[in-house]
This record gives structure tokens, sequence and C-alpha cells, in this order.
């Protein structure tokens, strides 16, 4: 698969960091950091670029002696801000597009709770809608937030206001977070699709099996993860549903099954999400 001008760009400039003294590495991943996180509203394609040139420069620059601070100066924000002042902004579309990702993992688990539940399977158009119309707002704000707090530390900002703006981003996480949960718990019935037995089975295998062979053929390693709850619930959902299981296990039965599977399911979840985290090879730094 031929690999986008993103990601050259991106791997081009880790290439490049790997060679930085260590001062130097750190204050490249904030100045970088704080530009791509800018990817949202402007051109990720042109950001990337932009970053790829200043990692050259700032390498030439420590071949000469020059310390990042003194090639870029102290005041970093100031001169990122000017640099994205003449980006390319993103089209509405784009910005979808890119929220688009995080709005897919919210539905789909939400589908796959839904699946699970007792009784005839029914999809609330307005309850997936609002959390469509929500999640995009969200990731919008806190890329804001994240964006505008990463360079505090080199500007040698009060630890008091870097601790205010790092409680502001997580306080208004939680509040996203909240805000779904209530969408998802009391949203009214409205444009509600019923699907029957056995289209339901149908229905749930397709979710189950299409999303987790997609992650794995896109190779979405940051959601490899998620698989093993995926099917942590889709096992629960078929559980449910299938007549043999209802033939097979009382209600009480088939409750602790559920509630099993969903915890192991989720210790699985955990045990390896950390060990993606720890094969992940972190960055060389040059002493």
């Amino acid at each position: 698969m031929q690999k986008s001008k993103v990601d050259f760009f991106r791997e081009e400039t880790n290439k490049i960091v790997e060679q930085f003294l260590p001062a130097n590495q750190r204050y490249f991943d904030n100045l970088r950091t704080y530009l791509i996180t800018a990817g949202l509203f402007y051109d990720e394609e042109e950001i990337n670029e932009q970053v790829y040139e200043m990692a050259n420069d700032l390498l030439e620059a420590q071949k000469n002696g020059e310390s990042a601070e003194d090639f870029f100066g102290k005041d970093a924000k100031s001169n990122a801000n000017q640099l994205i002042q003449h980006f390319q902004k993103t089209s509405w579309s784009g910005r979808l597009k890119i929220s688009g990702i995080v709005l897919v993992v919210i539905w789909l688990i939400e589908l796959m709770r839904d699946f699970s539940k007792q009784g005839v399977f029914t999809l609330n158009l307005l309850k997936y809608g609002l959390m469509g119309i929500a999640s995009w707002f969200f990731v919008v704000v806190i890329f804001k937030i994240f964006h505008r707090t990463i360079l505090i530390s080199s500007e040698k900002e009060s630890k008091k206001k870097k601790i205010s703006s790092f409680l502001l981003l997580w306080l208004f996480a939680f509040l996203s977070i909240g805000c779904l949960i209530l969408i998802m718990l009391f949203t009214p019935n409205f444009g509600v699709i019923k699907i029957f037995y056995p289209w339901d089975i149908l229905c749930l295998l397709v979710v189950m099996l299409g999303s987790s062979v997609t992650i794995l053929v896109k190779k979405w390693q940051e959601f490899y993860a998620m698989i093993v709850m995926i099917f942590a619930f889709g096992l629960t959902g078929l559980l449910i549903r299938v007549p043999f299981f209802a033939r097979l296990l009382s209600e009480k039965e088939k409750m602790y099954a559920s509630v099993g599977l969903i915890v192991i399911g989720y210790l699985i979840y955990l045990g390896f999400s950390t060990y993606l985290v720890k094969k992940t090879p972190k960055k060389k730094i040059v002493d």
C-alpha cells in the first residue's frame, strides 16, 4: 500500500528527531505536538511538511552548536502561532472526517451494547444522531483545549496555571463522557427501527466480524485491543438472542454468563492494551 504524504513526513521527521540532543528533542516534541494538534482546523499535510522542514533546519543548527531554544526562540508558542496563521484551513468535511474516527468508535460501542440487551433489537435513530452531534462538538473543544496548553512549560508559566489547564482538560473530558452516557440512557424513543430474529443475529455477526476484520486489515494497531470488547459484547448478544441458549440456560444463568463475558473481556482488554503500549518502540534519545 502506497504511503500518504502525511505518513511520509511523519516517519521522516521521527528519523530526524532521533538524532537530536535530549534538550532539543524535548523542545521539538512540544513544538511538533502543538503544531500537529492544530491539524483538526488546518491542512494536515501542510502542517506535517512544515514540521519535517523545521526538524531538518534544527538538525543543521544542532550540528553548528545551536540549541533548539537558540534557533526557534524562547517564546515557542508565539512563533508557532505565526506559522499556523499561514496554514490553509480545512473544510468542514475535513474536520468531520477527523472527528469521525471518535464517532465510529462511540457508535460501535453503543451498538454492541444495544445488541446485548434483552428483547427485540431496536435502533434509536435520535439517540445515535445526538451522539454524533455531541461527540463532534466535544472532539473540537478538547482539541482546542489540548492545543492551547501544550507549550505552557516551555514558556515557564506558573505551576498553578499548568495544573489548572490540565484539570480543565480532564474536567471537560469527563463532562463529555457524562453527557454521552445521559444521551445513551435517557434519549426518548424517536425514529426507532426494530429488527426481529433472525435478522438481529445476522446484523450482530456483520457488525462484530466486519468491524474486527476492518481493524485488522487496516492495521489500526491502536484499536487491536478493542476487538476483545467487541467480541465480549457480541457473544453476550448471541447468548441472549439465539433460541438454543434460551432453552439451555435460565434467565439468571444468562445474566451471570453475560456479566462474566464482559468482565473477562474487559480484563483481557486491559492486559492487551498494556502489552501494546509496552510493545510500542520508544524514541531513541541521542546523548
